[in-house]
């Protein structure tokens, strides 16, 4: 037989060995059918990732709790200086709802302690003025809002932090108050800010101040992701 008695899909160059495919053996061109081996029982990426998610929140009403009662500090004291009800709060402390960035920073300020420390995420001291990237905690608590802190300083009391929001997210919802000031620029995207009842609508390279014991909320809405720089200036806590 010549080459010319086989089919010319046989002579076909293999892409992953760079080989000539062997001559099939005879039968080769019926196909068997194979009883397919039946798959293994796997979780839905869903639910592992909303298992994720039910451990932090647990861990972090863990430490807002343990922080609390050892600063004795009372619930209905936390509720005044956020503006949150005693019930909500409690419910967080008890990690069966899922609290918003923004109420984070209020119950965190209110405890006197930076918003990254309920998720264990300072790390050491270092002697460098530079943050690396890798070393910037991240905090998603919900989908599509996150914030990144750039930048602490604790001497003065000053968190630089990139916030993102995706359309249609916002940073609480209802707006909530804590001590300090900030101040904030958006990069991308647009962004409608609710203090002390009245709304502005910032677009890029608007920014905006205001004192943070004021009511107050980001929203984006929309239709593109916002992505902001924000400053908080919480004032001096106590050590």
């Amino acid at each position: 037989m010549g080459k010319e008695d086989f089919p010319s899909s046989w002579f076909k160059l293999n892409s992953m060995t760079l080989k000539r495919q062997p001559r099939p053996p005879a039968g080769a061109g019926v196909r068997r059918r194979v009883p397919a081996r039946p798959a293994r029982p796997r979780a839905p990426a869903r639910a592992v990732r909303a298992l994720g998610v039910a451990r932090t929140l647990r861990d972090v009403g863990q430490r807002i709790r343990a922080v609390r009662l050892a600063r004795r500090i009372t619930l209905a004291h936390v509720a005044r200086e956020t503006g949150l009800s005693a019930g909500m709060l409690s419910m967080v402390e008890r990690g069966v709802v899922n609290p918003s960035i923004g109420t984070l920073v209020a119950i965190a300020d209110a405890l006197q302690i930076p918003m990254a420390a309920l998720f264990d995420a300072l790390g050491e001291p270092s002697s460098s003025p530079v943050v690396r990237r890798e070393e910037q905690p991240l905090v998603r608590t919900r989908p599509g809002v996150e914030r990144r802190v750039l930048a602490r300083d604790d001497p003065w009391d000053v968190e630089l932090a990139e916030n993102c929001y995706e359309p249609g997210t916002a940073s609480a919802d209802h707006p909530i108050k804590h001590r300090g000031r900030e101040l904030g620029v958006v990069l991308e995207g647009r962004l409608r800010v609710e203090v002390a009842g009245r709304t502005y609508e910032l677009r890029p390279m608007d920014a905006i101040a205001f004192d943070s014991s004021l009511p107050h909320r980001f929203v984006n809405p929309g239709p593109r992701r916002a992505r902001t720089i924000w400053v908080n200036v919480h004032g001096t806590r106590t050590r």
